[in-house]
């Protein structure tokens, strides 16, 4: 049903805001992110979420990973990505290979999430190398003084950020 509603209005959306399943309760894992998001080329806001207290997994980043560059490559232009609670462990090095194919993007958030090392050095390298980012919001992301470094590396590049969240780490 979600896709005959994709191939119906998917054009028209601009904002989609999507719960992360369980892989467990899927057949396919998070194949649905691939065959979803490349063909909504009008979007420019993407809000993933989850609930329960399950980790997103190495696979749904690769499925991510394969729907943003599929998604770029389809004339898609991000300008926002929202990420609520669906790191609860590291992304293991997927996180940068995720964004780094959306130039555009001018607002990230990663509230609430148990973001790792490896996780702030992405979100650091994104701010270096992106020139529109113009919100960062990192509250609740368990932060430390390594972490925040990470992230700092890439803030002394990012004259072009306005707003930085970072209440309750």
């Amino acid at each position: 049903m979600i896709y005959e509603y994709i191939k119906t209005f998917g054009s028209d959306l601009t904002c989609l805001k999507l719960k992360v399943i369980d892989k467990m309760c899927l057949k396919s894992n998070h194949y649905w992110l691939m065959a979803i998001i490349p063909k909504l080329t009008s979007l420019k806001t993407l809000k993933l979420y989850q609930n329960e207290a399950n980790s997103f997994g190495e696979d749904g980043h690769k499925f991510l990973q394969k729907a943003m560059n599929y998604f770029h490559k389809n004339g898609g232009l991000l300008q926002k990505v929202q990420m609520s609670n669906v790191y609860q462990r590291t992304s293991g090095d997927f996180l940068y290979p995720t964004l780094k194919c959306l130039p555009d993007l001018q607002i990230l958030s990663f509230k609430d999430n148990m973001l790792a090392a490896n996780d702030c050095k992405a979100i650091g390298k994104v701010l270096s190398d992106f020139k529109n980012i113009r919100e960062l919001d990192l509250r609740n992301c368990m932060l430390d003084t390594t972490k925040g470094k990470e992230i700092a590396d890439g803030l002394m590049r990012a004259k072009q950020l306005e707003i930085i969240k970072l209440n309750d780490n």
